[in-house]
C-alpha cells in the first residue's frame, strides 16, 4: 500500500548480453480498469544516444507524490530500441500495489471526503488574484 502524498521510485535491474544496442527502459502503468495511466521511458540518461555496453544495469524512475490516484496500479515494464523500433523485453504485471489517499489537505482533493475524480490526481499550483 502506498500512501498518494510519498514518491513511488520504480527500478528495473538487467543485464545487456550483446553490446552496441540502444536499450531504453521503460514502464506502462495500468488502473484496475484497465485504463492506461502512464508510460514513461528514459529518455534523458546519457544512454539514449549511446549504445550500451555488455553489462549489469539498474534503471530507477521517480514518480512524485500526490500524482496518482486511488486505486489498484499494475506496472509493465520493457526494454526498448528506437530505431529500428523493437521491444526487446516485454513484461506484463512485473509488480502491483495499492495507492491510498488520506483525504487530508495536503492532497490534491483538499481534504474533500467525495469521491475526487481523475486517472491522476496531481497536487497542481494555482494561483488566483482577486480584488485589489
Amino acid at each position: 500500500m502506498v500512501d498518494t502524498r510519498h514518491p513511488i521510485f520504480l527500478e528495473v535491474v538487467y543485464d545487456v548480453i550483446k553490446s552496441g544496442l540502444h536499450l531504453l527502459p521503460a514502464y506502462r502503468l495500468t488502473n484496475q480498469d484497465g485504463t492506461v495511466i502512464l508510460t514513461t521511458m528514459d529518455v534523458h540518461s546519457k544512454w539514449r544516444s549511446v549504445p550500451k555496453p555488455k553489462g549489469h544495469y539498474i534503471s530507477t524512475v521517480r514518480i512524485p507524490g500526490n500524482f496518482l490516484a486511488d486505486g489498484n496500479i499494475s506496472v509493465l515494464v520493457s526494454l526498448n530500441t528506437l530505431s529500428p523500433t523493437v521491444e526487446h523485453v516485454y513484461e506484463r504485471d512485473v509488480v502491483t500495489f495499492q495507492v491510498v489517499e488520506s483525504r487530508q489537505d495536503d492532497t490534491a482533493s483538499g481534504g474533500l471526503k467525495e469521491e475526487f475524480i481523475g486517472v491522476v490526481r496531481p497536487l497542481l499550483t494555482w494561483n488566483t488574484l482577486g480584488p485589489e
